[in-house]
């Protein structure tokens, strides 16, 4: 409980909703993806999604997780 209020607190801050997708262009995706007929699975929606994709593609797994635990305030037991 204590790790999904952590991160959810990290989800919900304002500050770091500033770069967030707009509904709307989230929807045009989603619907898109509902409806190209295609077998693609990741769809991008908005600037920060791109974003968050390019910074994945240029790090290694680790380094990832890495930045994912600390992005979350993910306290891991040791």
């Amino acid at each position: 409980d204590e790790l999904i209020h952590r991160a959810m607190a990290r989800f919900m801050d304002p500050a770091r909703s500033a770069n967030h997708s707009d509904p709307e262009d989230t929807a045009a995706v989603l619907f898109a993806a509902a409806t190209d007929g295609t077998d693609r699975l990741r769809y991008l929606a908005g600037d920060d999604a791109h974003m968050m994709a390019a910074q994945r593609s240029e790090t290694t797994d680790e380094a990832w997780r890495q930045a994912m635990i600390e992005n979350f305030d993910i306290k891991l037991s040791e």
